[in-house]
């Protein structure tokens, strides 16, 4: 990265006063006590941040910019063709929502683009997450410690100047925005948070109850299940709440396996009593076929600038199916690959083909081979220097980076970074958050 130089002054402070050994020692605390967690655990980080210069920052901005638009490229190409849509492999009942037209024009209002990343030149995509995308109160969680730690109140004496990113009320403002610009303008609109019990990140979901409130509007939290259409009024409704606007957190795959279950939710959004936020049409760039029908199937409508951007930073990928001869040879070519499901999240499901041997890929092969899994490029790790405390002293280690870029409205809006020493980073394995921040 291009704060490089900066990381390893960082590193050396922290090992230089045996203060800071303690204080971490502090912040994990508060993070416990904070309620910084996941799946009902600590997130995971060491003592330090990661710095992010404005040349990082203009890169990840590029990055956002570029991505979008060839998603809304391929969107529009999804809406008119048909025998394009076939390439995605969607049943019919998702299709056809994401056929419906949703009352605005952005087909990814808000998502998180995750990248392995040295610099503008030199990253590669892992995936790409438009569907619920989460992970607001990691960063901020952590950020806000941070702030408090001995080490930054020390830098900042020195002229360090630290910002971290805000996720909350700038989707917000961004989201009502989408709204008004689909619905006019309201003095006071209904807003729901909407997921499925048990599936969602209570923490970001009062964070962002709190902050619609704060900005005019009302809002509740509330289970997709227990949504109701109200076909005289035609409105969705939750008791006496009927609702205007939702912030659909409930993700795509979960809405169609459940689809029975949310028969009213379904009615509503095709009738327009509510406009959602995202739409159905988020799934297109979600599903992890979209890296497959960017390197296959868009030579006719991809200009040339767009193509060389796909093929210098997105991993090639095809389906993991076919017949015996294909088989062989990805077996024969597997350390080149990574095995993925097409819409599981992370990390599980996910098997790296240098790890296996004959007989664990035939294995994986049975379970895995024409059932909807692809098989991907495996990319070389992005290594950043971090400092570790263990067993009470100051360790160097190298973690491979995968940095995680909010898009809003299409534009970025900040990071969520992971860490990992392992072939894959996320909570199936061994890996650390740390929180953003720009310096000066």
């Amino acid at each position: 990265m291009y704060s490089e130089a900066r990381n390893a002054e960082f590193i050396e402070r922290v090992k230089s006063c045996e203060k800071y050994k303690e204080d971490y020692k502090r912040l994990m605390e508060l993070a416990l006590e904070g309620g910084v967690v996941y799946d009902g655990k600590m997130v995971p980080f060491t003592y330090q941040p990661l710095l992010i210069s404005e040349k990082d920052n203009d890169a990840f901005k590029y990055i956002v910019t570029r991505t979008n638009e060839i998603i809304r490229k391929v969107v529009a190409k999804y809406l008119e063709d048909e025998e394009f849509r076939k390439l995605f492999g969607f049943s019919k009942e998702l299709e056809d929502l994401i056929l419906h037209d949703p009352g605005y024009e952005i087909p990814v209002p808000i998502g998180r683009y995750d990248v392995f990343y040295n610099n503008i030149v030199d990253f590669k995509f892992c995936e790409i997450n438009t569907d619920g995308s989460s992970a607001m109160s990691e960063d901020s969680g952590l950020a806000s410690i941070f702030k408090e730690s001995e080490i930054f109140k020390d830098l900042e004496l020195d002229g360090w100047n630290f910002r971290n990113y805000e996720l909350y009320d700038s989707w917000v403002v961004k989201s009502l925005e989408i709204y008004e610009r689909a619905k006019g303008k309201k003095d006071k609109i209904n807003v729901a948070i909407v997921d499925f019990k048990d599936s969602g990140t209570p923490t970001d979901f009062e964070i962002f109850k709190n902050s619609y409130i704060d900005h005019g509007a009302n809002c509740i939290i509330a289970n997709i299940e227990e949504l109701v259409y109200d076909e005289n009024k035609n409105k969705l409704i939750l008791g006496d709440y009927e609702i205007d606007m939702v912030y659909r957190r409930a993700v795509t795959s979960e809405i169609i396996e459940k689809i029975d279950m949310v028969e009213d939710f379904i009615k509503a959004y095709y009738n327009d009593a509510f406009i959602s936020i995202g739409s159905f049409r988020s799934q297109i760039a979600h599903n992890k076929r979209f890296f497959k029908v960017l390197h296959h199937d868009t030579a006719d409508f991809l200009d040339g600038e767009d193509r060389l951007f796909i093929e210098n930073h997105v991993p090639y990928t095809d389906l993991f199916d076919g017949d015996e001869m294909k088989l062989s040879e990805i077996k024969n070519d597997r350390n080149r690959y990574i095995f993925k499901p097409n819409d599981l999240r992370g990390g599980h499901g996910v098997y790296v083909g240098s790890e296996l041997s004959d007989d664990e890929f035939d294995e994986m092969a049975k379970k895995c081979y024409n059932n909807d899994y692809i098989f991907q490029e495996y990319v070389d790790k992005k290594l950043i220097d971090f400092v570790e405390l263990k067993d009470d002293e100051w360790v160097d280690v190298k973690r491979a980076n995968m940095i995680g870029l909010f898009s809003y409205n299409e534009a970025f809006k900040g990071v969520y970074a992971r860490f990992g020493v392992d072939n894959i980073i996320g909570s199936i394995r061994e890996y650390i958050c740390a929180p953003a921040f720009r310096y000066e």
